[in-house]
């Protein structure tokens, strides 16, 4: 018996040991965290995303359409902090019995490429009192996700908003080490 149980052993460690890691996080859609705002209009031309010049600014982009993961897109948002894209967002507007599918399968999808978020909602997709407080919007569902590797980033995964009665997804993406560095700033600026 003992034989056996080190021969499983030795049979499952190597398996465990050369499992893929989880992917580091970089940026968002193929842009790198740290990019200026001429390389984020180009990735995002090539997407289909139209700039709403009117709602931006030198330090905040804001794209309407295109697609991300294969899902339409409503709006995308990019944050500048001395010229390097820190902080991006992309805005889902599902159809109004979608929501909570979609927002499972987009957790599912960031956590098969990113491992098992930090902190997350488990809901009853079906019923139970929190589904029905966020069908009804009154309440909020958020799944975060902190990558250290290569350097601390994060994601948040939310349904947070309500927009003419429908219900918004967003995934924000993340650079925390230049986002904590301007809320020190601004911090200290008091």
């Amino acid at each position: 018996m003992k034989r056996l149980c080190i021969a499983t052993i030795c049979i499952l460690l190597p398996l465990f040991l050369h499992a893929d890691p989880a992917a580091t996080l970089d940026g968002i859609a193929g842009i790198p965290f740290g990019s200026n705002v001429d390389q984020v209009k180009a990735a995002m031309d090539s997407r289909g995303a139209v700039l709403d010049a009117n709602e931006s600014t030198n330090s905040h982009l804001e794209y309407k359409g295109g697609t991300f993961n294969n899902d339409s897109v409503a709006y995308w948002h990019f944050y500048f902090s001395d010229g390097k894209m820190y902080k991006a967002s992309v805005s889902f507007l599902p159809g109004s019995l979608q929501h909570l599918p979609f927002y499972d399968r987009t957790v599912k999808t960031i956590s098969d490429k990113y491992g098992p978020p930090f902190q997350q909602t488990k809901i009853d997709l079906s019923s139970g009192p929190l589904f029905n407080l966020i069908q009804s919007g009154k309440a909020d569902l958020e799944t975060d996700w902190h990558i250290l590797a290569p350097s601390s980033h994060s994601i948040v995964c939310r349904i947070f908003d309500r927009l003419n009665g429908s219900v918004m997804i967003r995934v924000t993406y993340q650079d925390d080490v230049v986002a904590q560095q301007l809320t020190d700033k601004e911090t200290h600026d008091f």
